[in-house]
Parts: C-alpha cells; structure tokens; sequence
C-alpha cells in the first residue's frame, strides 16, 4: 500500500540544524557530547 503522504526531502543542512538545536538543550547536551568525545579520543 501506498502512503498518501508525501513531503519535499531533508538536505543534510537540515537535519544538521535539528542536531544543532538538540545540542543546545541542557537536558540532551551531556548525551550527546560525551560519546562525541568517546569517538574521537
């Protein structure tokens, strides 16, 4: 079946900018950079 939904696509940008904003939530901040740091050190 076939949704009836339909919506232009994301670009890279946007979903960069959603990140972004999650980032700059007190509450999610701590979740996000500290595995960012695990990944890179």
């Amino acid at each position: 079946m076939v949704s009836s939904f339909t919506s232009a696509p994301r670009s890279g940008f946007y979903y960069f900018a959603q990140g972004w904003k999650l980032v700059s939530q007190p509450g999610i901040r701590r979740f996000v950079i500290l595995p960012l740091l695990v990944n890179i050190c």
